[in-house]
């Protein structure tokens, strides 16, 4: 049994013993196929951890469409090799089988649509060969595996790139409309993260001791969806070559006219928050700003517009008169040479260490990205 299948059955444990107290009226509880049921009928949270525990050990059988195991990971059969195109897995299904120019080539029929993954269209420019035109592919034995997708060579170009600060909040607050107990949110954490739920309740457990545990769902969404995959990004751009300027928006907008009456977000710097200040659009959407929200907005786009003249947004060439007014901020290239400066984007926007790095660290360490 996986650490993630223990950790359920142990909650299921901890729930039957601990979720109610010993009641010595018989009346009070009754049993019903095994589930723990409340005189008024309602399933107890007992109950739903069976559901959730079996749905994902049925999650984890591999489905099987048109004989085949789907979906294949890359790196298995038929992964192309420095020495030319693998073998196919004797065990699948033939797809369409096409002679080209290079060799022989099997793809995969969806949609009664034949679909060919991963052709190369020139010789790897490695060698003396890089930075040259490019080369006719080399003719290859065999038959070469076009069934599965391969990865994206990865591309340096700079960019921008951000978050803002509290984006789980969105999500954490608008799908539970309840308060969530620490029980609850521990039967998510460990439905969603599995094997890794331990260490990842065992980071944000003791950090929040209110009842409710929204708030520590929706930190969680933050970090693991949205602020550490995006440094994680940034990261391999700069190692890459590329030129990349991270940004964490961390101001709260004063005209909660914004969120359409989303309530939960009025104090707090929800996913899509920077919108209006990026785009201008205050006056489009009817919103008032306050006058340093105005100036946070002129310098965001400020900003902006002098990436897409320079690609680079603190550069100065250009740069006009409206913006030399606005007395743009410094936003350091995000590199290890600065220290991997962040620009905190709020009524008095600074470059500044990421101050969840110890975070994002964790979720790297976890090995839950790769």
């Amino acid at each position: 049994m996986e650490g993630w299948q223990g950790l359920l059955l142990l909650l299921l444990l901890t729930l039957r013993v601990c979720s109610r107290d010993v009641m010595e009226d018989d009346g009070d509880v009754m049993e019903d196929d095994g589930d723990v049921m409340e005189d008024n009928g309602d399933v107890f949270l007992t109950s739903f951890l069976r559901k959730v525990f079996q749905r994902l050990q049925e999650r984890r059988q591999p489905v099987v469409e048109s004989g085949r195991t789907s979906p294949r990971e890359p790196g298995g059969p038929g992964e192309l090799g420095q020495d030319g195109p693998a073998r196919r897995d004797p065990d699948q299904s033939p797809g369409p089988l096409v002679l080209t120019k290079g060799g022989q080539v099997r793809g995969v029929t969806l949609d009664q649509a034949h679909v060919f993954y991963g052709l190369r269209y020139a010789d790897p420019p490695v060698g003396a060969y890089r930075w040259k035109p490019p080369r006719p592919v080399s003719p290859w034995s065999g038959v070469y595996d076009g069934s599965f997708p391969r990865a994206a060579c990865m591309q340096a170009f700079p960019c921008p790139a951000g978050t803002t600060s509290e984006e789980g909040v969105l999500f954490a607050y608008g799908f539970f409309n309840q308060p969530v107990s620490a029980v609850e949110s521990s039967v998510y954490v460990t439905a969603i993260f599995k094997q890794h739920a331990l260490p990842v309740l065992h980071k944000y457990l003791p950090l929040y001791r209110h009842a409710d545990r929204r708030a520590m769902l929706a930190q969680i969404v933050t970090d693991f969806v949205f602020l550490c995959p995006s440094r994680r990004s940034a990261r391999a751009g700069a190692a890459a070559g590329s030129g990349v300027w991270l940004y964490v928006f961390d101001h709260v907008p004063s005209d909660h006219r914004v969120w359409s009456g989303l309530t939960f977000c009025y104090r707090h710097a929800c996913h899509g928050a920077e919108l209006p200040f990026l785009f201008h659009s205050a006056s489009v959407a009817n919103l008032t700003f306050s006058p340093a929200e105005k100036l946070l907005s002129n310098r965001m786009l400020c900003h902006w517009g002098a990436f897409a003249h320079a690609g680079d947004p603190s550069s100065r060439s250009q740069q006009t008169a409206f913006c030399r007014e606005q007395r743009l901020p410094p936003w350091p290239r995000y590199s290890d040479s600065s220290g991997w400066l962040v620009l905190n984007l709020t009524r008095r926007s600074h470059a500044q260490v990421g101050t969840r790095n110890q975070i994002c660290d964790f979720w790297d360490q976890l090995g839950i990205y790769e």
